[in-house]
Formats: structure tokens, sequence, C-alpha cells
């Protein structure tokens, strides 16, 4: 049944572009998509941090739901787009409320659920295609190609498929494992780059995106530890009060003063970070083997249709990146929205601290992905008013 998991994996990112690697996903399977409704205005209020963990929460309901079998997903900083099989359905619907249900009730915020039968997309000629992308560390994403993700959206924010009301799994089980513990990644080279580039031709998408892949790679080097957002020499640990209070929050366990569960997290904050300032290890853990994994292990690159990077460059490489983006958007190739920020955040979806147990999703501050999202929207808008505007 689960075809994503005996897939050939896609190791190196830059082969996202190799048709060998992608296969029609099959009839009867659902495409789920997941948004945060308004994020960007809540962002702009400074909540981007909630923003995120909100966003992620489909992910780790699905997750758990399924009992950590391996499922295709891409994480967008606002939400997510997944894949499930229709014989899930009922198990992943009662996570997802949980989901959808805390984020109202501990975030005042609306995360918009909704689910799209690949068969309703193909009947409509519509491609839903999907690769397995294999992280450094072991966990695997998903890489999306098709118009069908894109049709899905435009259905689910239109109200098609939304998640209708019926039982709701318990939120602190829904959510088991996901967690904000580390303070904001701070930059080496001078700035974190959130960027997202969507190809203007199906046609052509793949080798235009692959040729700006290959040049920004050439600009950064994807492979140098210096691109890489997560820097294992300086993490250090967030604020124990405020993690643990949108900790609990996210398992819907938040109330006023230190309960017995917000003292277990702060008590396991503080133990982590003895250990990694020590090296001492506890019943076989070692922290700081856990923390040498993490770059391993984060989703700091994908493909869903769109190629989404968050990037450590410095002004100069920003620039050159930023030119030829501006070059081939000239040329109505492509369109792309870039935010920069000092720092990245990173949320952790943690089912056990072995190889290939943990995740960890990765975004630029202030709202990296939706606000460089909301650049690149514009640039489509504006296609498209020229295009009504040229004599028929």
């Amino acid at each position: 049944m689960n075809f994503f998991s005996e897939m050939q994996p896609i190791k190196d990112f830059l082969d996202f572009d190799q048709d060998a690697f992608y296969q029609a996903v099959p009839l009867d399977w659902l495409l789920l998509i997941t948004d945060v409704k308004n994020s960007t205005e809540m962002i702009k209020q400074g909540r981007y941090k909630q923003v995120n963990m909100v966003g992620a929460s489909s992910i780790v309901a699905v997750s758990n739901a399924l009992h950590g079998e391996i499922f295709p997903f891409v994480f967008g900083g606002d939400g997510a787009t997944a894949l499930i099989h229709e014989s899930q359905k009922d198990v992943v619907e009662r996570a997802l409320r949980a989901a959808q249900k805390n984020a109202k009730e501990q975030f005042d915020m609306h995360l918009r659920v909704g689910l799209v039968p690949v068969k309703s997309l193909r009947d409509l000629d519509h491609d839903v295609m999907v690769g397995r992308y294999e992280l450094p560390g072991g966990p695997s994403l998903a890489f999306f190609r098709g118009d069908g993700y894109e049709i899905a959206e435009k259905l689910v924010k239109s109200g098609e498929g939304l998640l209708a009301p019926g039982p709701v799994q318990d939120a602190a089980e829904a959510m088991a494992g996901l967690s904000c513990r580390w303070a904001p990644l701070y930059c080496d080279r001078g700035h974190m780059l959130s960027l997202m580039i969507k190809s203007t031709d199906n046609g052509e998408a793949q080798k235009v995106l692959q040729d700006v892949a290959r040049k920004i790679h050439r600009i950064v080097d994807f492979d140098s530890p210096l691109s890489h957002p997560i820097k294992v020499e300086k993490l250090s640990a967030a604020s124990t009060a405020e993690s643990s209070q949108l900790e609990l929050k996210i398992l819907g366990r938040f109330g006023d003063g230190f309960s017995k569960e917000r003292l277990k997290i702060i008590f396991e904050m503080l133990v982590a970070r003895l250990l990694l300032w020590t090296g001492w290890k506890v019943k076989n853990f070692d922290m700081r083997s856990y923390t040498r994994s993490l770059p391993a292990n984060s989703d700091f690159r994908k493909f869903d249709s769109v190629l989404r990077m968050v990037i450590d460059c410095s002004e100069s490489m920003f620039l050159q990146i930023d030119e030829i983006l501006k070059e081939k958007n000239k040329l109505g190739l492509l369109y792309y929205g870039v935010h920069l920020s000092p720092t990245a955040l990173m949320t952790c979806f943690v089912k056990s601290t072995d190889a290939g147990g943990h995740i960890h999703f990765v975004d630029g501050s202030d709202g990296g992905y939706a606000l460089a999202a909301t650049q690149m929207k514009k640039q489509m808008l504006v296609a498209v008013q020229r295009a009504d505007e040229l004599p028929s």
C-alpha cells in the first residue's frame, strides 16, 4: 500500500529534476493541504514562531496517527502538503481535527485543512507526481511535481474538500514530539535567505529551475556547512519559560502557573543543557552526538514544484542570486520571492533521538517563507494583469 517507502530515493538535492525518481501517485491516495489562514498578518504581529508551530502541527498529527509510518510531505512554513492512502482517512482526520481545534483554542488561529482525492485531479488531467528525497540523516521528505498540487490548493482555499466536523483525538497524543526548544539560528555570512522560486512554463519548468539551482549552488556551495542554517557550534537553548509555554500550548495543556507538565519540560531542557555542556551521557543518550545530527535531519531545502531554501549567505552572494532571479523573471521564465533575516527558526519533531527518528523544520525568522511567498504571488498577479491587457 505504501508505495512511497519503496521508491528509489533521491540523495542529491540537485537531482530534483530527474524524471527517473518520480512516479504518478496512485489513484486511491488523497492529497492533504493545510495552512494557517491570515498567516501574513499574524507574522506582522510578531507571531511567526507560533505560525511555524501550528503549520508543522498537521505533519506531526498525521505522522502520529500513522504510528511513524513514512508518508510524503513538505512543510511550507505556515502549513503543509502531504499524501495519505484513502484507508487512513478516518484516523488521520481525527488527528487533524485535534490540530485544528488546538490551533483555535490555544493560539486563536484557524488551521485550514482540506483533502482532495488524487483520482479527481487525474480525471481533470492534472498531474500528481512524487519523489522521495532522503535526507543525509535518514528521514524522507517528498518532492512534488505536477500542476495537481496547485489546483488542489486552490480548491481547498475556495472551500472544497474541507475537513468536516467529527471525532477528535486528544491533542497531546496528536502533537506528541513537536517542540521548539532551540534559540534562533544565527548566520555566519550576514543573512539567512528564505527563497522561493517557481517556473512560469510547465513544459520547461525542470530545465529552468535546474539551471537556477545550479547557479545558486555555484555561488553559495550547498555542501558547505557555512551555507547550512544550522550551525552546531552556535546552537543554544531557547528560554525555558517561553519554550515550555509554547510547547504546552501545542499539546493543548497550557494553563496558569507552573503545572507538573510544564515543570517536566523545563527539567528536560535544563538536563539537555547540562549534557551538552559537560558531554555526559544518560542511559546511552549522547546529547552532543544528537546535536551534531541536526543539520543532516533538517529540511532547509525542498521542492514541491516550487524550490524552497533557507540558506546562510553574504550580502554579495544575495545580490548575485537576486540578479539571476531578476533577469529570469524579466524574461518571463520564473517567479520568485526572497526574505532576508539575521536568524532562522527550527521547529523540531522528535519521535526518537536515534538516527532518522527526528526531523527539524527550518524557516527564516520574521516569517521567511510566508513573506517570500507574498512577493512571489505579487509577481504572478502582475503577470496575469499584463496578460489581460494584451490585445486579443
